[in-house]
C-alpha cells in the first residue's frame, strides 16, 4: 500500500485562537462552578468569627510548617528519581538532571493552573531529547501509579481511622476509586501490549480522514513507547515503593501543618491522609495563581467531615494549600529565570500537544 503523503508542518496544532477560546471557556466554567461553591458556603457561614480566625494563625508553630514545606520539596526528588526509572527502558538519565524541570514543571501547574500539568512533561522531552508523546505516555503512567498508591493507602486509612458517622460513606467510595484504578491499569496494560497493532490499523483504515485525525494516530508510537516504561519486575517494585513513599511524605507534610495548630493536635495521621484526597479531587478545578478548589474542598472535610470549627477549617486548609501547591514556586521562578523560561511560552507549548487524551 502506497504510504500517505506527508502533511505540511503549518497544520500541526489547532490554531491558536481556538486554543485561547477553548482555555477561556474552560476557565469561565471553574470560575462559575466555584463562585457557587463560595456563594453556598458563604450563606451556610453568615456567623463567620474573624476574630477566633486570626487567633487560631497567630497561634501557629511555624517550625512545624517549615518541615511540611520541606517534605513537599524532598518529593521533587521522589518524582525525579521515580520518572528516571520510568525512562530505563529507553534512555538512561541521571534523576538529579530531571529534578529541575520536575520543579519548574509544578511551578507551571501551581501558577497556570491545570494547563500547567504538562509543562513538566515538555521540559523532560526537552531535556532529555526524547519526544514530547513519548513524555506523555511516561506521564500518564506516573498519574496511574499515583492514583494506585493513594488509593491504597487511603483504603487502609479509611478502615483504621477512629469512627465518624461522616467516614462511613467513604469506605463505599473508596471501593469505587480502585476499580477505577484498576480499570485504568488494565487500559494501559492493554495499550502497552497491543497499541501500536490498533493504531496501525486505525491509520490504514482512516488513512482518508482528516489531518489532525492523523496526525494524532501518528504520535501514538511515540505514546506507546512512553507506557513501555515498565519492562521488568525490579522496575515495578522500585516504582511501587517510590509511589508508596511519595504519598506518605505528601501525607506526612498535611500532618505537620494540622499539628502546627495546637487545637488539631489530636488528628491522628489517618485522618490526613484522606484530606489529602480531597485536596487532590479539588485541584482538579484550579484557577491560575489563586486555585481555588483545593482550598475548598479541604476547608469542606475539615468542617463538615471532621468537626473541626469553621474558622480553624477556614485557616488551615488555606496553608495546606500554600504549603503544598505554592510552596515550589519561588524556586521554581528562579530555575525558569536561570534557564531562560518563560511561562507564557510553556503555557502555549504545553498546550498544543493537548489534542492527545491523557487525563485520567
Amino acid at each position: 500500500m502506497r504510504e500517505p503523503a506527508p502533511l505540511p508542518a503549518v497544520e500541526n496544532y489547532p490554531p491558536a485562537a481556538k486554543r485561547n477560546t477553548r482555555n477561556s471557556l474552560i476557565t469561565v466554567g471553574i470560575i462559575l462552578f466555584l463562585a457557587v461553591l463560595v456563594y453556598v458556603q458563604w450563606r451556610a457561614w453568615q456567623h463567620f468569627d474573624w476574630q477566633t480566625f486570626l487567633q487560631e494563625t497567630r497561634g501557629l508553630d511555624w517550625s512545624r510548617v517549615g518541615v511540611a514545606a520541606a517534605l513537599i520539596y524532598a518529593t521533587y526528588g521522589i518524582r525525579a528519581l521515580r520518572w528516571k526509572i520510568f525512562m530505563r527502558p529507553n534512555r538512561e538519565v541521571p534523576a538529579v538532571e530531571l529534578v529541575s524541570p520536575t520543579m519548574v514543571g509544578f511551578t507551571g501547574l501551581a501558577l497556570l493552573g491545570r494547563p500547567g500539568e504538562l509543562v513538566r512533561p515538555c521540559l523532560i522531552a526537552g531535556r532529555t531529547q526524547t519526544s514530547v508523546a513519548s513524555q506523555l505516555g511516561v506521564w500518564t503512567v506516573e498519574r496511574i501509579f499515583d492514583l494506585g498508591a493513594y488509593a491504597l493507602i487511603a483504603s487502609v486509612a479509611i478502615f483504621v481511622a477512629p469512627s465518624l458517622p461522616a467516614l462511613k460513606q467513604f469506605r463505599v467510595a473508596g471501593v469505587i476509586f480502585l476499580s477505577t484504578v484498576v480499570a485504568l491499569a488494565t487500559g494501559a496494560i492493554v495499550m502497552r501490549k497491543n497499541g501500536v497493532a490498533i493504531f496501525g490499523w486505525l491509520e490504514q483504515k482512516l488513512v482518508h480522514a482528516p489531518g489532525i485525525v492523523r496526525r494524532t494516530l501518528a504520535k501514538a508510537e511515540s505514546f506507546i513507547d512512553g507506557l513501555n516504561a515498565i519492562r521488568d519486575f525490579r522496575s515495578f517494585v522500585e516504582i511501587t515503593l517510590l509511589s508508596f513513599a511519595l504519598w506518605l511524605v505528601v501525607a506526612s507534610s498535611y500532618f505537620e501543618i494540622a499539628h502546627a495548630y495546637p487545637s488539631l493536635r489530636y488528628m491522628p495521621f489517618s485522618y490526613l491522609v484522606l484530606i489529602v484526597g480531597f485536596s487532590m479531587i479539588g485541584g482538579l478545578a484550579q484557577l491560575p495563581a489563586v486555585g481555588g478548589g483545593a482550598q475548598i474542598a479541604t476547608i469542606l472535610a475539615l468542617a463538615d467531615v471532621f468537626s473541626v470549627p469553621r474558622e480553624l477549617a477556614v485557616s488551615c486548609g488555606i496553608l495546606f494549600w500554600l504549603v503544598s501547591f505554592q510552596a515550589v514556586t519561588p524556586a521554581g521562578l528562579i530555575l525558569a529565570r536561570k534557564q531562560h523560561l518563560s511561562f507564557r511560552g510553556l503555557s502555549s507549548q504545553a498546550a498544543a500537544p493537548a489534542a492527545v487524551p491523557i487525563e485520567p
